[in-house]
């Protein structure tokens, strides 16, 4: 009878209290930063939309300003 097959993977690291906390650290402030990142998008995206709303402003001003002429004459 063949022997049984020896595992010869390396063995898994053991992975220490400290060390877990240090990788939860690390997570938590890719988190913060991707949290960051994504406020800034939306800020941008705001910034946007208010821009585009002072420019329909804009037009509907104008479009009443021509208005109220060709209602004069």
């Amino acid at each position: 009878m063949a022997p049984p097959a020896v595992n010869k993977a390396r063995p898994i690291p053991i992975i220490q209290g400290k060390e877990i906390l240090s990788l939860e650290r690390e997570l938590g402030i890719i988190q913060l930063s991707v949290i960051s990142y994504q406020l800034s998008v939306i800020s941008y995206q705001l910034s946007v939309i208010s821009y585009q709303l002072s420019v329909i402003s804009y037009q509907l001003s104008v479009i009443s300003y021509w208005y109220v002429l060709s209602e004069q004459y």
